[in-house]
Parts: C-alpha cells; structure tokens; sequence
C-alpha cells in the first residue's frame, strides 16, 4: 500500500515554533498520513517559500483593520509578491479591483466576502487557526472601539484626558 507524506517547513526560532506542526503531525499519522517537519533558519524558508521549494509550510499574517487583499491573493502577486501558494483566479482579482476603487464600506464589505467565500471554496491555503491578541490601553485614553473582526482597536477619536 501506499503511504501519502509531505513535507511541512517552519521557521526555526520561537520556543512554540514546533507545538502546533507536532499536534498536525500526531493527528495526521492517527489516519496513515506521514508529516516530515523541517525546520529551516529564517532567511532559507523565504528562499524556500519564494521559489515555491515546499509541500506545506507555516505562515502568519497580520493585516490592517483595512483589509487591502492585493498583496496576497491578486495572481500578479504569485510571483515577487506574498501571494505564496501561486494563487490565481480572474474572478478573485477583478473583485480586488473593484474592492479597492470602492469607498462605500458597506459594498467594499461585500466585495471583500466575496472574495473569501472564492478563497475558502478553492483552498489555497488550509487556515488552522486564528491567535487572539491580549489589547491593553491607559484608562486616560478614551473612545476605544474593538474590531468585530480583528484583534486590533481602532480609534475614530481619541484623546488623553488631563
């Protein structure tokens, strides 16, 4: 019989760097799949990734409260650009045209979910989770709005108090 493996690359450094490759790993071998983690030092796993030398690999992003999806999912960014998986679909960039002409929140909102609802239908990525990031302000700081969405505040007004 034959044995499905794959490589998964991971940055070298942090301390938790192989906590969630190895939980992936153990779940997977539980159904006969072979996970090889390699950990490569930083500057080799972008050379790695840019040049498409990977099965899988580990990645993070950190967007703006207004989400600009050029850089990571237009097809012209399948090369020099962050767009990793070598994604490519006409429908997906004239929507992030369109997106991002668009001032109208609400219809720029709908463009954006869209666009995800293509990206979660073809897979060029298997999203495993979403970290959530402890926020701490000075109470002098005032009108604090959270995100529903991101893990940051954005502020219409602020000002300290004295």
């Amino acid at each position: 019989s034959l044995t499905f493996s794959f490589e998964f690359l991971v940055p070298s450094g942090g301390a938790d760097t192989l906590t969630e490759p190895t939980i992936i790993k153990e779940e997977f071998g539980k159904v006969g799949i072979v996970m090889n983690i390699r950990q490569l030092e930083w500057a080799t796993f972008i050379q790695y990734i840019n040049e498409y030398k990977f099965d899988s690999c580990t990645l993070a992003w950190r967007l703006s409260p207004i989400e600009d999806p050029y850089s990571l999912w237009h097809s012209s960014m399948s090369k020099n650009g962050q767009n990793y998986p070598g994604f490519k679909n006409k429908e997906v960039d004239n929507l992030i045209i369109k997106a991002r002409s668009e001032f109208d929140k609400t219809k720029r909102n709908e463009l954006l979910k869209e666009i995800h609802k293509i990206i979660d239908e073809e897979q060029p990525y298997t999203f495993l989770f979403r970290n959530y990031a402890n926020v701490f302000y000075k109470k002098k700081i005032q009108n604090l709005k959270p995100l529903p969405y991101k893990t940051v505040w954005w502020t219409r007004k602020w000002w300290i108090a004295e």
